[in-house]
């Protein structure tokens, strides 16, 4: 299962899309503006996310913005490699676009051994899945 927020394009800006398991992350509020979202939270930890990522660190970051500190959880050591993928707006308003992101991310959630996959390998297979639902459905409305 993914939760998502989107804030639009604005003019020449691209838009902003963040993303989250929230089995790991669970949201209290979030706050989307034109060029941000704040998302409160707290971080859901259990033994197989800390053993799936063994380098896990947390960073308080200091209060600029707001009344609270920011808390960053991030993997020092983890390289994603190229842009995993490219996504388009126009995707967001097509009725089967949420069914294809949440079936694909919950079949790449758990490798076959029963651990977690890690983020890079889950955005990888996701990719796959929009590629192959695209070229679906491109095809159907050609046909």
């Amino acid at each position: 299962m993914v939760d998502q927020r989107v804030v639009m394009a604005r003019g020449r800006s691209g838009g902003l899309v963040t993303m989250w398991d929230p089995s790991v992350f669970a949201k209290n509020r979030i706050w989307c503006g034109d060029n941000y979202i704040i998302v409160e939270d707290r971080f859901l930890i259990s033994a197989d996310v800390l053993q799936a990522h063994s380098d896990v660190q947390v960073t308080v970051l200091d209060r600029v913005w707001s009344d609270y500190n920011p808390i960053l959880l991030h993997c020092k050591k983890t390289h994603f490699g190229l842009i995993p993928f490219k996504i388009f707006l126009s995707w967001f308003g097509r009725n089967d676009f949420d069914d294809v992101v949440k079936q694909a991310w919950e079949n790449l959630s758990v490798a076959n051994d029963g651990s977690i996959k890690p983020l890079n390998d889950k955005l990888k297979g996701l990719k796959v899945q929009l590629k192959l639902w695209y070229s679906c459905t491109k095809e159907a409305e050609h046909s």
